[in-house]
């Protein structure tokens, strides 16, 4: 039991954060000290320095030095490089955040805590040293044994740095640990005694090098020191991913993604797993770049594919998102679509028939042919086209009828031809009218003729459909037809989102839309007053900055994917 210091209300809970009576936050029950295990603090104060570069001035000089050290075929490797306008934004967002009170008193308390567990300040310890680049790299992932780790931290003053390792190692030691010193090719090298995967660190070359793994730091120093040249940076996979990712970047990450489904095959993966790391197969390798901008938050991807196993995946040319986003109301919370679909759900029924490891998911789905009598092949995927989106739409009839559901959803999907796809959506919603007490009854809506799926034992309408210019769509309301259908304020028109869209590309192939702003609030008014007190506690605070999140992906002329995922903010 807690007592409020602001108002004197007693708080029979003990692991309560906030005054029920007033809402002041409450200071959380004292915790006993606990031994730590080093690659956790380890682990604190990298994540610590990773986010202090961010806030620290730094720029984009060129090449990644880092690549040079770790090598040609390493599996993961994450590079922190931002350029100055990055750091600018990262600096705005971060400020927009720490103005709101909880997040602020949020990280005033990782902080503390940080100190107290490491004994570290990044001010007066970590930045006078640290230089512009920090890189994590695993350059051999295997499946029976525990990844070697590499980070390497650009210094410019390496007798800082030492003084900050020693610091480090003497709060390490008073916990029991202990750490031998050796020299290897003129480097002293400092490694934790007695452990499988000892906490080791060298610095050689401008660069603070932390590995679990002694062996792979002296691997480091002599390429560091030789300038061996077989190294990532001279990787042509690397290179390809990395010129395709935005220059002016935060942060960047490479996977050498045959390395990885290698490695996934070694496990002996059969049946299912064993078809699905076949079509991976068809990616060589993959990069992701975090950025800030002024509006928020962007996240950017790559893959470069081989062109003799992609013939599955999508390619240049294909049908690009437009009449969905036309249908799609303007006041939607949300919006999903893809052109690509109906021939990746073909294709899988293709190998589902003719791959010895798909056979029992095949004997089902003959088995579930034979009980309906609905050929998949042909009465569901033999309409398809194109297009196919999914949107959720403010509601206040609720969802089929259920009022504290304030949403509702419609679903669209390109046809071939209107009349045999309107033939084979009712033989599906015959069969299921003869499974379950449902009825159909006609509407006409904007001229077109809605067919409504009703539950026989009540007037609310389960779900209605028709077919408008080669597209079906599918609705949980009349409400929501009469918007759609009207076409009169389209998502594609809407500033809320073009504005959202402006740092992502035109829609191609996969479009994804959030209006957070607007999804928070129909949340919040769906919640109790309890859950929303809660909510407006330990949620809110987080996401009242976001606008909303977009998202866009295309394949370019050269047979690689991309897309880009942007969250905006506000003030």
């Amino acid at each position: 039991m807690n007592v409020c210091p602001n108002c004197n209300t007693t708080i029979l809970e003990n692991d309560s954060l906030f005054c029920a009576g007033c809402g002041s936050p409450l200071t959380p029950p004292s915790v006993p000290p606990r031994r730590k295990k080093l690659w956790i603090i380890a682990g604190v104060a990298v994540c610590l320095v990773l986010l202090g570069i961010l806030a620290w001035r730094l720029w984009y000089g060129g090449p990644v030095r880092a690549a040079k050290l770790v090598p040609e075929d390493t599996d993961i490797f994450v590079v922190v490089k931002p350029d100055p306008q990055q750091v600018k934004n990262f600096n705005h967002i971060k400020d927009i955040y720490l103005s709101i009170p909880e997040v602020r008193e949020a990280v005033e308390e990782w902080e503390k805590d940080f100190r107290q567990e490491a004994d570290l300040d990044f001010e007066a310890d970590v930045k006078p040293w640290l230089g512009r680049e920090a890189a994590l790299a695993v350059p051999d992932l295997t499946v029976d044994e525990d990844p070697a780790v590499l980070l390497a931290l650009e210094t410019k003053d390496e007798a800082k740095t030492s003084a900050c390792m020693r610091k480090m190692l003497a709060r390490m030691e008073e916990d029991g640990y202990e750490f031998t010193t050796r020299v290897y090719q003129g480097t002293g090298v400092t490694v934790e005694e007695n452990a499988s995967n000892p906490f080791a660190y060298a610095i050689t070359g401008d660069f603070l090098l932390v590995s679990n793994d002694e062996d792979l730091l002296c691997e480091t120093i002599d390429r560091a020191k030789n300038n061996n040249k077989q190294n990532l940076a001279n990787n042509e996979h690397y290179q390809e991913v990395m010129k395709r990712l935005p220059r002016g970047r935060a942060l960047a990450c490479y996977l050498d993604y045959q390395n990885l489904v290698q490695m996934a095959r070694d496990e002996g993966s059969m049946g299912p797993v064993e078809w699905w790391l076949d079509r991976m197969e068809a990616y060589e390798s993959i990069g992701y770049a975090l950025s800030f901008v002024r509006e928020g938050i962007r996240m950017d991807y790559v893959s470069t594919l081989n062109p003799e196993k992609s013939s599955s995946l999508p390619t240049a040319g294909a049908d690009k998102l437009e009449e969905t986003l036309v249908l799609t109301p303007e006041d939607s919370v949300a919006y999903i679509g893809t052109t690509v679909i109906p021939s990746y759900l073909r294709n899988l029924l293709a190998d589902v028939h003719t791959e010895p490891g798909l056979s029992d998911v095949s004997e089902g789905l003959n088995e579930m042919e034979s009980e309906t009598g609905i050929d998949i092949e042909q009465d569901i995927l033999g309409w398809m086209k194109g297009e196919m989106a999914l949107a959720i739409i403010p509601d206040n009839t609720g969802l089929f009828g259920e009022t504290d559901i304030p949403v509702g959803f419609v679903f669209m999907v390109e046809v071939n031809d209107s009349d045999f796809a309107a033939r084979k959506v009712d033989k599906i919603a015959n069969v299921f009218m003869q499974e379950e007490p449902i009825t159909l009854d006609h509407q006409t809506i904007s001229g077109s003729e809605v067919r409504w799926l009703r539950d026989a034992s009540s007037t609310d309408a389960t779900l209605g459909y028709c077919f408008d210019n080669n597209y079906l769509i599918m609705g949980s309301s009349e409400y929501l037809f009469r918007q759609t259908l009207s076409k009169g304020n389209p998502l594609a028109k809407s500033p809320t989102f073009k504005s959202a869209m402006k740092e992502v590309p035109s829609p191609e192939t996969s479009c994804m839309y959030f209006d957070v702003k607007k999804g928070t609030e129909l949340l919040r008014k769906s919640l109790d007053s309890y859950d929303r007190q809660e909510f407006d506690q330990e949620v809110y605070p987080y996401v009242k900055p976001i606008k909303s999140v977009a998202f866009s992906a295309q394949v370019d002329k050269d047979n690689a994917e991309s897309g880009t995922l942007m969250v905006s903010v506000s003030e």
